[in-house]
């Protein structure tokens, strides 16, 4: 598993040590090898080559580019100006796989076969299937899908946790299309395994997931969470204004590191009763 350094937008440093959450696997020597590990650490080589882009595009634009077409030239979109996507790819925990398996389909679009790697004389990594009668005759099938779901036992477990739940996606933006993580939340007040359920779309090959490849993301959410009511109106004319004034600040510069100066204004934009 590579990593790299990153920001999370969750504060950790407001948690006690009773807050700590607490990863467990049962096989010996899958916890040292393929940890779990903070999202913000998982090195997704897309983001780097993306920000060199970024920059030699700028470099270049400054430089070379007539003045008449300055500003729509910088305002050429790359990812890695994208406040939301850098924000849930750093957010919560990567569960890897644990070891190699592999996973061969034959094109009936039902079926499959399956191997891995794990330890047999501890055989608590396993993988099964959930057959289309017990979900995909009920709900649609996504595009290019087979319809049985493949579960990957893990043999990971979390400790119950008092504050939070977790919300199951699949690993954001990690260039993975062979296969899909269902979402779903887990209480682990009602289970403590992570088991993977995945949308597997590869659907007459022989596709070989090494260990250390992301499987799924825990987004932990405060247990005691609240949703809040709704209301929906036609804007206002400081409505408008408002939304105005945000593209603006949006476009005012070619950095990416302007989180905290763009949360600043957001703030004084809002905080005018009559803008």
């Amino acid at each position: 598993m590579k990593h790299s350094k990153g920001k999370c937008p969750i504060d950790h440093t407001k948690l006690t040590k009773s807050n700590t959450i607490n990863f467990i696997n049962t096989v010996p020597g899958f916890a040292e090898t393929f940890p779990i590990i903070e999202s913000k650490d998982l090195k997704r080589d897309w983001v780097s080559t993306n920000a060199k882009d970024l920059a030699a595009y700028t470099k270049d634009v400054m430089k070379n580019c007539p003045m008449e077409h300055l500003r729509n030239a910088l305002e050429k979109g790359y990812i890695a100006k994208c406040p939301g996507i850098r924000e849930v790819m750093n957010t919560g925990y990567v569960v890897p796989a644990p070891c190699d398996f592999v996973i061969e389909t034959n094109g009936d679009g039902e079926t499959f076969t399956h191997t891995d790697f794990s330890p047999k004389v501890v055989p608590y990594f396993k993988i099964t299937g959930h057959p289309k009668d017990m979900f995909h005759d009920y709900t649609a099938v996504p595009l290019n899908t087979l319809k049985t779901v493949i579960k990957i036992s893990t043999a990971w477990c979390v400790e119950p946790v008092d504050d939070y739940v977790f919300f199951i996606v699949p690993p954001q933006y990690c260039n993975e299309s062979r296969f899909t993580c269902a979402t779903g939340i887990l209480d682990t007040y009602m289970d403590t395994q992570l088991n993977v359920f995945l949308f597997w779309h590869a659907l007459n090959s022989r596709e070989i997931v090494k260990a250390g490849t992301p499987l799924m993301q825990l987004i932990p959410v405060p247990r005691n969470f609240v949703q809040p009511s709704i209301t929906c109106r036609t804007a206002s004319m400081s409505d408008t204004k408002r939304q105005i004034a945000l593209a603006s600040i949006i476009h005012a510069t070619s950095d990416t590191n302007y989180k905290g100066t763009r949360s600043a204004a957001v703030k004084k934009i809002y905080e005018k009763e009559n803008y």
